[in-house]
């Protein structure tokens, strides 16, 4: 839900667990492969194709580990290739304000080089009600575990708006990472705050 509030900050959107952490899952189970329409991740539906919901035990050196919490999603899942898994929510929002959408995308640089021949930049799109409104392509040096912050701002145009991460690449890669969605004080799991 939204409140208005004092300060700085005139609207604060609560999203649902915004860094995919569950108690019982990618922590101690390593990986879970989630086809679409699954709502396993609590807060998230998947759909487009096959992603994996990972934390840090699944046993593959080096790794990718979430930027914020224990788990973070891996939007190329298992078969890491085109076309890739997506995530969305539907957040309740007040018509004409303005709001801050943050999140962070990640990957590999050895474990993508090995797996797919060569490294290639992790990308998302993000959509509002079915509309692509950024995109976003990490323009990083080749660096192991690496996680790049992206944000934007929207004005919402009704009481209900649907957020969305699709993976974006169009060739082979092997981690297109998710985390940290609208979480700018760093909360972790439960409710985080998209902002004005």
């Amino acid at each position: 839900a939204c409140s208005r509030s004092i300060g700085v900050y005139a609207a604060i959107c609560q999203l649902v667990n915004g860094s995919f952490e569950a108690a019982t899952n990618a922590a101690t189970l390593g990986y879970t492969s989630l086809n679409p329409g699954s709502t396993n991740i609590p807060g998230w539906t998947t759909t487009n194709a096959e992603l994996t919901w990972d934390g840090g035990a699944n046993g593959l050196t080096p790794v990718l580990i979430a930027a914020q919490g224990y788990d973070f999603l891996d939007l190329s899942g298992l078969h890491d290739a085109f076309p890739y898994g997506a995530v969305f929510q539907t957040m309740t929002t007040i018509i004409g304000q303005q709001y801050q959408v943050s999140f962070e995308l990640g990957s590999d640089k050895y474990y993508d080089s090995y797996y797919s021949g060569t490294f290639t930049a992790p990308a998302v799109a993000v959509s509002l009600n079915g509309a692509v409104v950024f995109s976003a392509v990490n323009d990083f040096p080749t660096l192991y575990n690496y996680w790049q912050t992206w944000s934007f701002d929207f004005t919402a145009s009704a009481t209900h708006t649907t957020l969305m991460f699709t993976g974006a690449n169009t060739i082979r890669i092997a981690y297109i990472g998710l985390d940290n969605v609208c979480d700018p004080d760093g909360i972790g799991s439960g409710e985080h705050q998209c902002r004005m």
